[in-house]
């Protein structure tokens, strides 16, 4: 968290309310009170200094992750402005993204085939991969498809 001259939280700073247990974006100082308003926007709010820590990297993406899948921009949340749009998913369709690829994933030992284009690959690591290890025997798929999200006009 970056401070300002006067050791207090630098306006647009994250931060967390530990009396709230939630983080809040830096606006302002009012007396001893700092200025606090959920990342997404709305109602702002005062808290002590005494009361907000730095947020840490984990809890600022999350609060990210959030703000995104509630459909409001992160770039500038103090300027935000929640327009409707249409987007749709498809599958990818460059030539070198494969449509789908298989890992398959020891559940003794949690090594791994890594991804393959064809099951048949993963299969045959599976296979090697119990031949070196007898009681190896249970294996998870890990399919990964690929998508890209279009916003439609």
């Amino acid at each position: 968290m970056s401070r300002s001259s006067h050791g207090k939280p630098a306006i647009g700073s994250y931060v967390m309310d530990t009396r709230r247990n939630t983080i809040g974006q830096v606006m302002g100082h009012e007396g001893p009170h700092v200025q606090l308003r959920p990342p997404g926007g709305g109602r702002e709010w005062d808290a002590l200094p005494s009361d907000v820590r730095p947020a840490t990297d984990a809890e600022t993406l999350a609060t990210k992750v959030q703000v995104v899948n509630a459909g409001s921009r992160w770039e500038d949340v103090t300027r935000a402005v929640a327009r409707p749009a249409r987007w749709e998913m498809s599958q990818e369709k460059i030539p070198a993204v494969p449509r789908l690829t298989h890992d398959l994933e020891c559940v003794v030992c949690f090594d791994r085939s890594g991804p393959c284009r064809e099951f048949e690959e993963a299969r045959n690591w599976a296979f090697s991969h119990s031949g070196q290890h007898r009681s190896h025997t249970a294996y998870r798929e890990i399919a990964l498809r690929f998508w890209r999200a279009s916003l439609m006009e």
